[in-house]
């Protein structure tokens, strides 16, 4: 299971990735849980089991607090620099090359 906070669309995994990347410390916010029943597939995975497994959980809020809020660009702009993404990231080259003249 991941746990992200509201700004974070959980349906959008490169969100998701994100805040992994950036709000999740491996030392504090995962956690494996021992004990825990199973059905499907992964009970068939190690017979003897039964339905015991270990589940597996990562904490990818933001700080409650010492932290400053998040800031964003407007929706609008991302909407166009989404647009102007490959001309924005073409190498210097290529830009003096297709240059009008």
């Amino acid at each position: 299971m991941i746990v992200v906070d509201d700004d974070i669309d959980p349906r959008n995994s490169e969100l998701v990735y994100w805040a992994i990347s950036q709000r999740c410390h491996a030392s504090r916010d995962v956690m494996v849980v021992d004990g825990m029943c199973t059905i499907g597939p992964s009970a068939q995975k190690y017979p003897g089991n039964g339905d015991i497994a270990n589940k597996m959980g990562i904490d990818a809020t933001a700080p409650l607090s010492g932290y400053p809020a998040m800031s964003r660009p407007r929706p609008e702009m991302m909407d166009r620099v989404v647009k102007r993404w490959d001309e924005l990231t073409r190498p210097k080259a290529d830009k003096l090359r297709t240059a009008k003249r």
